[in-house]
């Protein structure tokens, strides 16, 4: 009879039922925890999401201001190209109308250095010629007159080269009057082609 009571409690008690307990405790902290843990993922996985997002709008903004700041520093570049090319043009055009200007001013100078001397021989003349006339009016005697004839020959020689000497003098002067107004209505002609250009600009 012992030994079939023996084998009945075995039967009613085939494992200790704190030892169950405790398992079924681990079991449900286990589960517990690998509940957080995947909600941590979850949590995790969505905000790695979000910054995936995020880092997505960001990195097409970022590319957006890249193509911006390209499209700017092409177009500051090109106003530089052209302010170089326009600075470039000026100092050229006024490097020209230096070049122009100073040309014509050594042709003017070398005209007035020509007709200062062609004045210089018409004074000269004119005072001899004076001297002559104030030496007829005086009277000569007769011997003189011949030479007097031949001097009054040579007299209108002169008075013809002092003319010439004079009609050239007074066509260089107008040669000069016309070159300063090309010179003029050049340099207004550059300020005009330069004040285009920069409102084109």
């Amino acid at each position: 009879m012992g030994g079939a009571q023996t084998r009945g409690e075995c039967r009613k008690f085939p494992y200790d039922e704190k030892v169950l307990e405790g398992m079924k405790y681990k079991v449900r902290i286990l589960q517990h925890e690998v509940e957080e843990m995947v909600c941590l993922r979850e949590k995790e996985s969505r905000m790695y999401e979000q910054e995936m997002a995020l880092f997505a709008v960001k990195e097409a903004e970022w590319a957006r201001e890249r193509k911006k700041l390209k499209e700017e520093v092409k177009k500051l570049r090109n106003v530089l190209e052209e302010s170089k090319k326009r600075d470039a043009e000026i100092l050229g055009e006024n490097g020209g109308e230096s070049y122009l200007i100073h040309h014509i001013r050594e042709d003017q100078a070398r005209r007035d250095e020509a007709v200062e001397k062609w004045k210089q021989l018409y004074f000269s003349i004119k005072v001899e010629l004076d001297h002559l006339i104030l030496r007829t009016n005086q009277g000569e005697s007769a011997w003189r007159r011949t030479y007097e004839e031949d001097v009054e020959k040579e007299l209108k020689a002169k008075e013809e080269s002092i003319k010439l000497l004079e009609s050239r003098i007074a066509l260089l002067e107008q040669q000069v009057l016309k070159r300063e107004r090309e010179v003029d209505i050049l340099r207004q002609s550059l300020k005009i082609m330069f004040h285009n250009k920069i409102g084109r600009a």
